[in-house]
């Protein structure tokens, strides 16, 4: 039984899909970070609706990653 690794090179999905993975959990961390941490108060506390911090990036980030990432973004203009 073989095992298929991942294509890293650089016309491998493998690489896009890591990259994809590793910017969205990023940004995640980030929406976080600016929502929990109160100016007025000067503490970390979680915010309003932390459903919020998670779900937009999953949803926005992830997409727009791999369409950055996959080079069908600038495939049109290198013509």
């Amino acid at each position: 039984m073989s095992v298929k690794k991942l294509d890293f090179s650089s016309r491998g999905w493998g690489r896009v899909y890591l990259l994809s993975v590793l910017g969205t959990l990023g940004c995640i961390a980030v929406a976080f970070a600016i929502d929990s941490y109160s100016f007025e108060a000067g503490v970390w506390r979680w915010g309003s609706d932390p459903w919020n911090n998670l779900f937009i990036p999953l949803v926005l980030v992830f997409p727009l990653f791999v369409l950055l990432l996959s080079g069908r973004w600038r495939s049109p203009t290198i013509n």
